[in-house]
């Protein structure tokens, strides 16, 4: 077991935003590894551009995101922001919050997910691709097993972060339009 570490303000922050309906989807593009505009978000989550700035702003002063740069369109100043905080908790800083915190990340996280994938089910895009992976896998394990599959699916995350990180520095250089995507990595526990 990990030893349990503080948590920071704008981690908190960070978790009530998480299980937000709409500052969940803004963190959920910013998550992509883009900067983007505000109209660009409000687009790409199908919420009002509205509702979008006002809860930038909130996210802005919470620290949880920050303006990336700015850039004049048209004589409209537009700003460009990313998340100034991962969105990801490490197992010390995960037994550091209490069962109401947890229940508030998973749940946010899930909807999220279970979003984008009605999204891609609806839009025709889950299956487009031949090289897409559903996976599903009961299993019944001892300790040992259960480390062994927590590290396996850590890594599979950072591996993904890593690519994630180097697609976005070659999306900017190339000009490239993005494929968007999503990897879910879950590894949870079964009641007895």
């Amino acid at each position: 077991m990990s030893e349990a570490k503080p948590i920071s303000p704008i981690t908190r922050s960070l978790i009530r935003a998480m299980s937000h309906p709409v500052k969940g989807k803004i963190i959920a593009c910013l998550g992509e590894g883009l900067d983007l505009t505000a109209r660009q978000i409000a687009d790409r989550s199908e919420t009002p551009l509205r509702s979008v700035r006002h809860h930038l702003s909130q996210l802005e002063k919470a620290g949880v995101v920050e303006r990336s740069a700015q850039e004049r369109r048209r004589g409209v100043q537009e700003n460009y922001y990313r998340l100034a905080v991962t969105p990801v908790f490490d197992a010390g800083e995960y037994e550091g919050l209490s069962p109401s915190e947890r229940l508030r990340v998973s749940t946010g996280v899930l909807k999220m997910c279970f979003s984008d994938v009605s999204v891609a089910l609806s839009g025709g895009t889950f299956d487009r691709r031949f090289d897409r992976c559903l996976a599903y896998v009961r299993v019944n394990v001892d300790e040992r097993g259960w480390r062994e599959l927590a590290a396996m699916h850590l890594k599979t995350y950072e591996e993904v972060e890593r690519v994630k990180a180097e697609c976005a520095e070659r999306l900017r250089s190339s000009g490239e339009q993005p494929i968007r995507g999503v990897s879910g990595v879950l590894w949870f526990e079964l009641p007895a």
